[in-house]
């Protein structure tokens, strides 16, 4: 299957969504089940695109019919938008969303100050002093090797590599340039070598 665009992408996971809905973990907000298309593109949030474009895009690689007005995703649509779904539950944009606020909110970064003491992008755990306790606890120093799983922005991966001069990678599975600065083709020679989970 060719690249498929963004809107494309929403168009096949909202037509699934409508057709075959499920329940994933950790939806942060969206309702399941949706009953029409504007319930459906709540799952992007205020990333919701204009479909219409994708549609007609969708119906040239077969993965889409039209009958009536109405679009439905053939079978090879699906099996296509099954995968994206998978790839992209609804805590994907939630992330998306979030990180790309945090970078620009002076009010969250002063939250971030005041609360844990630094600003790493915590949302609801992880005070300076915790990082410390673990660091300390596990004797973590130059030579260690640090795996942060569900690095989020790096932020935190960041300051165990900047606090130990250890190797620490990051993975997380929800991913995307904009929210982690230190993504390999943006950083420069280093040792943070934060890593897109497969």
């Amino acid at each position: 299957m060719a690249h498929l665009s963004e809107a494309e992408i929403q168009t096949l996971i909202g037509l699934i969504e409508l057709a075959d809905p499920i329940t994933t973990p950790n939806n942060n907000g969206y309702a399941f089940y949706p009953k029409t298309m504007s319930e459906a593109k709540k799952y992007f949030r205020r990333f919701a695109l204009d479909w219409h474009e994708g549609y007609g895009l969708l119906e040239k690689q077969a993965c889409v019919v039209k009958s009536e007005n109405m679009y439905s995703l053939t079978a090879l649509g699906k099996e296509v938008a099954n995968k994206l779904r998978q790839e992209r539950p609804p805590i994907f944009y939630w992330h998306k969303e979030y990180y790309l606020a945090v970078k620009h909110s002076k009010a969250h970064a002063e939250y971030c100050k005041r609360l844990f003491g630094r600003n790493l992008s915590q949302d609801g755990f992880s005070d300076m002093e915790q990082l410390h306790i673990l660091l300390n606890k596990f004797n973590v120093g130059s030579h260690s090797k640090i795996l942060d799983l569900g690095c989020g922005d790096g932020k935190i991966a960041e300051f165990f590599s900047d606090a130990t001069g250890g190797i620490v990678y990051g993975m997380d599975y929800i991913w995307g340039d904009e929210n982690c600065p230190k993504c390999p083709k943006n950083n420069p020679p280093g040792n943070i070598p934060l890593e897109k989970s497969l």
